[in-house]
């Protein structure tokens, strides 16, 4: 008897004690597995792309906002890039980077200026003095009117290059000497009628005789030096040729057609071509007459020079002194 109540007392004990804690355990041990295996990285990993891609899309797309720039002043008058003076003395154009000055040669006032897009780089009058020619970097030529400024014709051509211009005695033919070569324009057509080839760099100046005999083509090589060219207008055929000097430019024809009157690096010089001799008249600075542009009035008595920073002097053709 007392035995059966021992083992009921340990029955007892074992459901209330040791029962409930197995109980205990296992459902601790299931949470922690089934909430361990419910955390999965998939979600995050493929909700980070779509937001990387929506904030680059827009800037992707974004359209440029448009500058624009107005001017509101200006300092100066331009680089000055050649002279010529007008055929009656009473005129001197100048032409610079951003357009083109006439002035009056004895009080050097602006008569007027015309503004351009480009930097005016040669500039000639006609014999008459009623038109101008000049070109700018895209190698167009203006034909304009001379009192009044205004534009009259506009040549072009792909295949011609253009370093300086002239008028024939006429008016009716614009000469334009380029890389090695003189081109021929019919101002009636507007058209190249002929070429001619004889320098070995580009063409740096022309010169036309009054009698329209003779055309003479000066050019500039940095290895070689200056060459000095002179044509039969007739027969198109060289008939002399001066290379000793070096930078040679501006070339004015002696009454006597014989003679011609340059100004170089180192100061005035004159040529006779037909005996082929070299005479200086007057010495200069070097970078003063070599570094600008130089003119000579038509009867040579005087000579415009004039400075990369905008300056202009008058000398006098025979002594190179300045006179203002």
């Amino acid at each position: 008897m007392m035995k059966m109540k021992h083992y009921i007392l340990l029955l007892i004990t074992f459901l209330m004690v040791i029962l409930p804690a197995c109980q205990q355990v296992e459902p601790t041990m299931t949470a922690v597995i089934d909430t361990t295996e419910t955390i999965t990285p998939e979600p995050t990993a493929t909700e980070v792309v779509p937001t990387v891609t929506a904030t680059i899309a827009p800037t992707a797309t974004e359209v440029p906002r448009k500058i624009t720039v107005e001017e509101i002043g200006r300092l100066g008058k331009g680089q000055i890039r050649d002279l010529a003076w007008s055929p009656d003395g009473s005129k001197i154009a100048v032409s610079t980077r951003i357009g083109l000055y006439m002035l009056d040669s004895v009080s050097l006032e602006v008569i007027y200026f015309i503004e351009t897009d480009y930097a005016v780089l040669d500039f000639v009058f006609s014999g008459d003095g009623v038109l101008m020619a000049f070109r700018d970097i895209q190698y167009n030529i203006y034909i304009s009117d001379v009192e009044t400024g205004n534009e009259k014709q506009i040549l072009h051509d792909d295949n011609v290059k253009i370093s300086t211009l002239l008028f024939t005695p006429d008016n009716k033919i614009l000469v334009s000497g380029g890389q090695g070569e003189l081109s021929f324009w019919d101002l009636e057509t507007g058209k190249v009628t002929e070429t001619w080839k004889g320098h070995d760099s580009w063409v740096r100046d022309l010169l036309i005789s009054d009698d329209s005999s003779i055309l003479v083509s000066t050019s500039y090589n940095i290895q070689t030096g200056g060459m000095s060219l002179v044509w039969d207008l007739s027969t198109s055929e060289i008939i002399a040729t001066q290379e000793k000097l070096y930078g040679v430019g501006s070339p004015v024809l002696s009454s006597d057609g014989a003679v011609l009157f340059y100004t170089i690096q180192s100061g005035v010089y004159s040529w006779n071509f037909i005996t082929d001799v070299v005479v200086s008249i007057s010495e200069g600075t070097s970078c003063e007459l070599f570094c600008g542009f130089n003119v000579f009035s038509p009867d040579l008595s005087y000579i415009v020079h004039s400075g990369y920073f905008g300056d202009i002097v008058v000398k006098d053709g025979k002594t190179n002194q300045e006179i203002y």
